[in-house]
């Protein structure tokens, strides 16, 4: 079976809730989102699934946009 993950958009603030969503899909279900088979995103959802694609993790995103 294959996977994909849908990024939507929503500027700085949906950038920022989707990296939280993101960090509790990996937290709570194991499932790191740099391994589903396609990736796609909208607007900042994009540049979220860009970094995915480019093996960046979503704690590097969350550390660096101010989470803790």
């Amino acid at each position: 079976m294959r996977t994909g993950l849908v990024l939507g958009a929503g500027g700085v603030l949906g950038a920022a809730w989707t990296i939280g969503a993101l960090a509790a899909l990996e937290s709570e279900r194991g499932i790191d989102p740099r391994d589903v088979d396609v990736l796609v995103g909208t607007s900042a959802g994009s540049v979220l699934a860009g970094f995915l694609g480019c093996g960046i993790a979503v704690d590097v995103r969350w550390t660096t946009s101010g989470g803790s």
